[in-house]
């Protein structure tokens, strides 16, 4: 296996396994599909322009081993590889990845060339294990909302919990609207667990 893990969004430095790197503190630049990852401060700072993020911040964190980054890959590939077999895709998202051993790159081909491809059929719903970690509330709004009203910081750990608790609730108005008979979540279908 490769010692590189991925690449900087920036630079496109190679950034190995177990070592520091950083990543922006917005939920659609960290995210799965997205997945920016910088190998310095500096290179977190040149997306911003282009980002247009209101309030950001650049998160220090430490890569994966080997193992788990092939874990990772693997959990990742097999549901492309289902939606593969199903039928055509309906679109492909391309991102730049590093390559995962040497026999991937193939005579002129750079490391920066190699892209992975999602594919997603609109009939298809998505699955649950691929949105289960996305923040589904508006991070810059909660966090302006907490400094406003008490003048208090908040962690990325308050977005994670609001998001779970957001998700129960969203699935319990879905099974009461089916319960009813309707294609349509409505405001009745939520039922407040006092």
């Amino acid at each position: 296996m490769s010692e590189v893990w991925r690449l900087c969004s920036s630079c496109k430095k190679a950034l190995g396994f177990k070592i520091k790197f950083f990543e922006c503190s917005v939920s659609t630049c960290n995210n799965k599909r997205t997945g920016l990852v910088f190998c310095s401060v500096a290179c977190w700072e040149v997306h911003l322009p282009n980002a247009r993020h209101r309030d950001a911040g650049a998160i220090e964190k430490i890569s994966p081993g080997p193992e788990q980054w092939a874990r990772e890959l693997s959990e990742r590939q097999a549901p492309a590889a289902q939606l593969s077999a199903a039928g055509p895709p309906a679109r492909t998202i391309s991102g730049n990845l590093a390559p995962t051993s040497a026999s991937s790159t193939s005579g002129s081909q750079s490391a920066s060339n190699e892209s992975r491809r999602i594919l997603i059929r609109p009939s298809t719903p998505t699955t649950t294990n691929n949105k289960e970690d996305e923040v589904l509330v508006v991070v810059s709004r909660i966090r302006q909302y907490v400094k406003d009203r008490a003048d208090m910081n908040t962690s990325q750990e308050v977005y994670d919990l609001l998001s779970d608790q957001l998700r129960r609730a969203l699935d319990d108005m879905m099974e009461a609207a089916r319960l009813d008979g309707r294609k349509t979540v409505m405001a009745r279908d939520f039922r407040r667990k006092d």
